[in-house]
């Protein structure tokens, strides 16, 4: 397998706060996909993984980051954004292990966890996937 496509399906869901300033979203996934690294056969399968991600993205208060993603009930951050929204409403953050994007105007995100698939053999990391859904914003 030389190429990594995922599928994500979100659900569209109307904009709850239409007329507030957005300070933050809180993500909720309801599809996962991936790959599954098969150490008999040694290749690496499509894979299905459980959809229970839960993240909020909030604007941040520290220096040179604009917003960061943090999984409800952590207070720690695993992706951090550099740039604001774009005007076609996209978001773009990058952690260690963490890549996520979100699209305000149609409510769907992306988290990504790479590793494994893209780096170099790592004997420990043997599942790497994908999820996402429409999110809520609050003021």
């Amino acid at each position: 397998m030389t190429r990594l496509f995922c599928l994500i399906a979100s659900v569209l869901l109307l904009p709850l706060f239409a007329f507030a300033a957005e300070t933050g979203f809180i993500c909720i996934a309801d599809a996962a996909t991936g790959f599954t690294y098969e150490k008999s056969t040694n290749t690496w399968r499509d894979s299905s993984f459980k959809a229970d991600g839960k993240y909020v993205l909030t604007k941040s208060q520290q220096s040179g980051i604009r917003w960061h993603v943090k999984q409800v009930g952590s207070d720690f951050p695993i992706a951090f954004c550099d740039s604001d929204f774009t005007e076609t409403g996209a978001i773009s953050c990058r952690g260690i292990l963490h890549d996520f994007r979100m699209n305000k105007n149609n409510r769907r995100f992306l988290l990504v966890y790479p590793v494994g698939y893209w780096t170099d053999k790592n004997p420990k990391v043997e599942k790497t996937f994908q999820e996402g859904r429409t999110n809520l914003s609050w003021k």
